[in-house]
């Protein structure tokens, strides 16, 4: 064992001692103090997990802290177009890249001739005229 494993492992049995006068479930006592009789190793697991979980909420803060002081860090944006859409519609940001070309859509009439949907223009030379 490292000494900063032991470091983690005693500092997980100074909080339990610290909070030892804390009220405690009569029925959860028993069942825990049972399964502990049953199973002498699941302190060892029981102290693993606690330790594993505990740094594992510390990263997860950590990274959180970081993400937030990011995001305080971005320039504002500016009103107007920077939506949710924005992206498809073409609103937002200038860099973004051009809508693609439509093509005429033909409403159905079973012919196929069908006069196009308001606001296009019919082709040209098409196969049917």
């Amino acid at each position: 064992m490292s000494p900063e494993e032991r470091q983690l492992l005693q500092g997980v049995f100074d909080r339990m001692r610290n909070n030892s006068s804390a009220p405690r479930d009569n029925d959860a006592d028993r069942l825990i103090a049972d399964n502990v009789r049953q199973q002498p190793y699941s302190p060892y697991f029981l102290t693993q997990a606690v330790i594993v979980q505990e740094q594992a909420l510390q990263a997860a803060n950590q990274r959180i802290q970081q993400l937030e002081q990011e995001a305080s860090n971005r320039p504002a944006q500016s009103g107007g177009g920077g939506g949710f859409l924005s992206s498809i519609f073409g609103g937002g940001s200038s860099s973004a890249p051009p809508a693609p070309q439509r093509a005429p859509v033909w409403n159905q009439g079973g012919t196929g001739q069908g006069a196009p949907q308001q606001g296009y223009a019919p082709q040209q030379g098409g196969p049917w005229g």
